[in-house]
């Protein structure tokens, strides 16, 4: 499970196979990769002919969702159900397998239901919190919000509430199982854009974000175990599940009219995301405009903020500059570090309480602590302690006798000089050991 110390970005590539069209044309493999790195080849010599390309995960053509699911977005899960926010998103050039990665097909699972389902199966082996989830679905198309779950709502805005974090009024369905989760998703992606290029029969013409908020609250039994109470204090997490379009080249997709429009403002928002990208990962101090886009208003808390994230970067096999670009973006993502807690909402009867509670328990150590200390060594300390004390109360009283007689008053009329002996003599009388001894009287020497 995913931490608080544990805050960078984490980024995975996946490599997708080659396509029917790819062999028909009879494509070649131009990247080779090895356990967590990847780099270019001549696909004739098979020698390497790029830079080499590190990141948290690399999946070839044979890894399956379920090994990237369990590598990557299984630890951002389940830290959302400890209160923690999460982002998991696919990023990658059109037809290189971002959808088919997050929402997956009918022969295997993607991200998205492999997240729900295992949501719900942690919900039912914690009963000692009680869980509401809700669940929103809201589409980015040409730099308009539409919210899929209610078509009414479009062209909506993007607020601020009172920390400066980004937010969209949408419709929430509340959801107490898997399958009305997914029937949920499933009614909102028929209201979804969705287009033929040339390269892509069923290419995403916007930017998605399923989002799934997490409330929950702990149980508590009364003085009667009888009935169950509950904790005044709440836990909300955020999840988002973002499926980004693909950025597009007109001499690939051969896109017009709406396509064409389309495809420019894919590319413009995606180019606003490399931008923050770019700009977070050279470090703090840095300006970062999350302004020029809506999709890096909705995602900054993911990015460099209050959340967990990690990206899937999907990338053609058979590709060399589209690849480059996006194994440039990944370089710059894996550099950035969030700021991750857990977010809880206390009241002021529950905060009491856990102070209550906190003193209670110092109160408890205090005295085992008591309990433990060897009285026996204890009473020699003190009565070694107030035989010093009395010593030293018997020379304070003697010495103001001496003061006070008219010897000494005569003496104190005269001119005295520096007797530097006679302090060293005082000092060293009043210097106590580590042993606690008592002193000599100084008159004595």
């Amino acid at each position: 499970m995913a931490s608080e110390g544990d805050s960078r970005i984490k980024v995975a590539i996946r490599v997708r196979r080659l396509n029917i069209k790819e062999e028909a044309r009879n494509k070649s493999v131009q990247w080779k990769l090895s356990e967590n790195k990847l780099w270019q080849i001549d696909p004739r010599t098979k020698q390497k002919v790029s830079q080499v390309y590190t990141f948290d995960y690399v999946f070839g053509m044979s890894a399956q969702s379920k090994e990237i699911y369990e590598a990557l977005a299984e630890p951002i899960i389940e830290s959302c159900l400890q209160g923690f926010n999460g982002t998991i998103f696919a990023y990658g050039q059109t037809s290189s397998g971002k959808t088919y990665t997050m929402m997956g097909e009918k022969d295997e699972e993607g991200i998205i239901p492999m997240s729900v389902n295992h949501i719900f199966k942690v919900v039912e082996s914690i009963p000692t919190r009680e869980f509401l989830i809700r669940v929103a679905y809201m589409e980015i198309y040409n730099e308009q919000i539409h919210d899929l779950l209610e078509p009414k709502n479009s062209n909506l805005k993007i607020h601020e509430d009172s920390s400066g974090q980004a937010y969209v009024t949408l419709k929430e369905e509340i959801a107490d199982t898997p399958e009305k989760v997914i029937a949920v998703m499933k009614k909102g992606e028929k209201m979804r854009r969705f287009g033929v290029t040339d390269i892509n029969e069923r290419s995403s013409r916007s930017h998605t974000i399923f989002r799934i908020v997490i409330e929950s609250r702990k149980k508590q039994m009364n003085d009667s175990f009888e009935e169950f109470t509950w904790d005044d204090s709440v836990q909300i997490s955020v999840l988002n599940l973002v499926d980004l379009a693909g950025s597009e080249r007109v001499m690939q997709t051969k896109a017009t009219g709406d396509r064409f429009k389309e495809g420019c403002a894919i590319n413009k928002s995606l180019f606003y995301l490399g931008n923050v990208i770019s700009q977070l990962s050279e470090g703090s101090g840095q300006y970062v405009n999350f302004r020029d886009s809506k999709l890096t208003r909705i995602l900054r808390t993911s990015l460099g903020g209050n959340a967990h994230t990690a990206i899937i970067c999907t990338i053609t096999p058979a590709s060399v500059e589209e690849t480059i670009s996006t194994l440039s973006f990944a370089s710059r993502a894996i550099c950035i570090k969030n700021e991750p807690h857990v977010n809880e909402i206390i009241s002021n009867e529950s905060l009491m309480r856990g102070h209550a509670a906190i003193v209670k328990k110092l109160e408890m150590e205090l005295e085992k602590a008591r309990k433990e200390i060897d009285s026996s060594s204890m009473k020699r300390e003190l009565e070694q302690k107030e035989k010093i004390i009395s010593r030293l109360k018997g020379w304070i009283q003697r010495d103001k006798v001496q003061v006070n007689s008219p010897q000494n008053i005569s003496r104190s009329q005269r001119r005295k000089t520096w007797a530097a002996s006679d302090f060293k003599r005082m000092a060293n009388c009043f210097r106590v050991n580590d042993q606690s001894s008592i002193p000599e009287d100084p008159k004595e020497n």
